[in-house]
């Protein structure tokens, strides 16, 4: 028997099976994505592979093979079906196999179990009496400690005598030897106390006629066999999760399993709340926060059939269920279903692909669905569903209103409220209810610099500027540098240093000043760094221990709080205006998502939306909740200009610490690109740009110093991009495998120079 395997080996120049001898000895333990040690190259160094294909044949001199060494007990391999999955996102997605299969293992690395130990006292009760005296003469204290417990409860686990009675394993080891004790071994999994954050069991809600509407058909195309891919369209509020639970509950039923994604660890909390109090030990959940443990646990649980509903971000989409039915995907607009690292996948795309391969239902849902989705419904390759009114019988739309800070700026208020806004928060806070105030900027102050040269202060690890913090320091946002804020200018010594633009600290400072004794929360990337430190925040906001929350992004997407009354809106803008082709999307989504955070319960919602743009359509169409509109004139604009969903985009990252080689890079890419444009007239354009781009004219741009300009620096990486725009999917991955081909076989790029391909549709 023979194995190929994928060396775990950072290089494209390796990305292919090589062919090893199956020793008679391992045979029982080797299978699809085991990770094996095998003797590589000419000195036969060990080095470790991932298996990805068994066969009884070779068409190689099976003298000439040689035999895989061992099998790794330290690293979690990949299961068979997520083998070949990350086979198809490696040629899609333009990765390395190895690459891709690291990715599907959500994992890594084993970690030692828990185990609970029941000891049963094989003693009676004149022996324990005789061994108590004997210790009380000789001042055996442990033992003494001992012989007291089982006295009292001949069984106890290790888990009592450890933490309630001081009692250690290595004091309980000679005497289990001796016979005195046995011993009953138990696997304990890792994983968050849920009953402490559980208000009891919830109750199978029923649902209204619009929900029931949506699960029949969904659950009627599945029973025929009509696995296309569902889309919910609700707005916030109309009950989406509900309709959720009840397609779980269908599938559970049939014996299979649920993977439940969500695009922000903040949603795991009220997620995973809802979904283990209807389902109780059946759900558990995944995510960066948790430990190494907890993570492997969690990992196993799944693979053994332990649990039947994973919840998490898109990592949790490779969880290792053997009999997958159903995929959600909870918020699909969300841009953190788009991985940043190589392989960069849309999650939604490979959501779409497990399905299919595993004939299991994927379900999506968003108030704001995004482009690319909602054109897949136009077309017919999904099958859409509308839920249009609020599940709660008689709660209306909250009143939304259009604040043009330039108006309040000409009539004197300086703030960072607008008279409305104040008034709708002393109303709030006079009832007792709630606010939120989203603004999507942390930090004191944006950036700090010289109020007398100019100087501004920024990471030299990165190209981007540092931001204060009320704490006395600068800190970047991307790789964690961090300074004191200095009480002179490095550059002129001139004394006064100044910081400009506002962020979540300086909001709560300013909440603090017009509403005195006010409580409040920050919810930001900041204040939930540390482990816990956001269900904590959520749970303290839900349970009325503040009166306000202040936050970015992520106290807009997905939270229900009942007795918020007020969402303000601080800068509608922030977002609007930024050099990238998806930023209205992005706009319209933040914004309407912010708005259904009100009135969300019996009391009526108010939303003031600040802006500085107040007729931008994007503004307008969320002020109204009018998707329909919105898409309209969003899809208008990108047809005219060919990008997605009406065109394909592959950006061509170039990476490298030194800049010089990018540069070498970019001119080398471009140019083999030029060539295939001057032949092919589906390609539409090329440019060499920055990350967030503006419209290619198609031409191609060798300027040095342009090129210089668009290199961006990231933890002392530095990057470039360039953009190819195509009506044919399928052509920018072609012309992707012949770029890396010929690079390869040219060995033109430096070795030091990396490169990544973000392919969008």
């Amino acid at each position: 028997m023979f194995a190929k395997v994928i060396i775990d080996v950072s290089s494209a120049e390796l990305d292919r099976a090589f062919t090893y001898r199956i020793p008679a000895e391992l045979m029982e333990n080797i299978e699809v994505g085991t990770i094996v040690e095998i003797p590589f190259g000419k000195g036969n160094r060990p080095t470790k592979g991932f298996v990805v294909e068994l066969t009884d044949h070779s068409d190689y001199d099976p003298a000439l093979i040689k035999d895989i060494s061992a099998v790794s007990t330290s690293l979690v391999g990949a299961e068979e079906q997520l083998v070949a999955l990350a086979k198809w996102m490696g040629e899609e997605y333009g990765s390395t196999f190895l690459q891709a299969l690291k990715t599907v293992i959500p994992v890594k690395t084993k970690v030692t179990p828990v185990e609970r130990v029941t000891y049963t006292c094989q003693l009676t009760g004149p022996e324990l009496t005789e061994r108590i005296n004997t210790c009380r003469r000789r001042h055996y204290t442990a033992k003494l400690k001992v012989y007291e417990a089982f006295f009292a409860n001949p069984v106890i686990t290790s888990e009592i005598l450890s933490h309630s009675m001081g009692i250690e394993a290595a004091v309980m080891k000679p005497l289990v030897e001796k016979g005195e004790f046995t011993t009953e071994k138990e696997r304990i999994f890792r994983t968050m106390a849920l009953s402490t954050i559980l208000d009891g069991r919830d109750k199978r809600n029923q649902l209204n006629d619009l929900q029931q509407s949506v699960l029949d058909g969904i659950l009627g195309r599945m029973r025929e066999g009509d696995l296309r891919p569902s889309y919910i369209h609700g707005i916030t509020a109309s009950g989406k999760t509900e309709v959720y639970m009840h397609l779980a509950e269908e599938v559970l039923a049939r014996g299979q399993q649920v993977i439940m994604l969500i695009p922000e660890i903040s949603l795991t909390f009220q997620t995973v709340m809802r979904f283990y109090g209807r389902f109780q030990g059946r759900v558990s959940f995944i995510n960066s926060r948790l430990s190494k443990g907890e993570r492997y646990d969690q990992y196993v649980q799944a693979r053994e059939g332990k649990i039947d509903i994973m919840i998490g971000p898109r990592s949790a989409l490779f969880t290792p269920f053997q009999n997958l039915g159903l995929i959600i995907m909870d918020e699909e607009h969300d841009q953190a279903y788009r991985s940043e690292q190589t392989p960069r996948y849309s999650a939604r795309e490979v959501a779409e692909k497990r399905a299919k391969d595993l004939g299991a239902l994927l379900v999506m849902g968003s108030a704001t669905p995004s482009l690319s989705a909602y054109h897949n419904c136009s077309t017919g390759k999904y099958e859409l569903y509308e839920m249009n009114r609020k599940a709660v019988e008689g709660s209306v739309p909250s009143e939304v209103s259009i604040i043009d800070m330039r108006d309040e700026l000409h009539r004197g208020n300086r703030s960072m409220f607008s008279g409305l806004l104040q008034i709708r928060m002393q109303e709030a806070l006079n009832a007792g209810q709630q606010i939120m105030l989203f603004y999507n900027r942390r930090g004191y102050a944006g950036f700090v610099s010289c109020r007398s040269c100019g100087f501004v202060f920024k990471c030299p690890h990165c190209d981007i500027s540092l931001t204060a913090h009320r704490n006395g320091k600068l800190l970047c946002h991307y790789c964690g540098y961090e300074i004191p804020i200095p009480d002179t200018c490095p550059e002129c010594g001139f004394p006064h240093i100044s910081g400009f633009g506002a962020g979540t600290e300086k909001v709560e400072a300013a909440v603090h000043k017009a509403f005195p004794g006010v409580r409040t929360l920050i919810m930001d990337r900041d204040s939930t760094s540390r482990k816990n430190s956001m269900e904590a925040i959520l749970k303290a906001f839900a349970d009325h221990e503040a009166d306000v929350l202040i936050g970015t992004q992520m106290i807009v997407k997905g939270h229900d709080f009942p007795d918020v009354t007020v969402m303000g809106i601080l800068a509608a803008d922030m977002s609007l205006f930024v050099s990238d082709y998806r930023s209205g999307e992005q706009t319209f989504s933040l914004l309407t998502q912010a708005a259904g955070r009100a009135g969300r319960g019996e009391h009526p919602g108010s939303v003031v939306i600040q802006t500085y743009d107040p007729d931008h359509y994007v503004i307008r169409s969320a002020a109204a909740q009018d998707y329909a509109g919105f898409y309209a004139q969003e899809a208008a604009y990108r047809r005219s200009r060919m990008y997605p969903p009406f065109g394909t985009l592959l950006e061509i990252i170039v990476l490298s610490e030194d800049p010089s080689q990018v540069l070498d890079a970019v001119r080398i890419i471009t140019g083999f690109l030029e060539q295939n444009i001057t032949r092919d007239e589906s390609l539409l354009s090329l440019d060499n740009a920055p990350r967030g781009f503006q419209k290619a004219d198609g031409k191609n741009q060798k300027n040095d110093d342009k090129a210089m300009r668009n290199l961006m620096k990231r933890k002392d990486v530095y990057r470039s991009s360039i953009y190819l725009k195509t009506v044919v999917r399928e052509r920018a991955v072609e012309l992707r495998s012949a770029l890396c081909d010929s690079l390869m076989e040219s060995r033109a790029l430096g070795k030091n120079v990396y490169l990544q391909f973000d392919l969008q549709s």
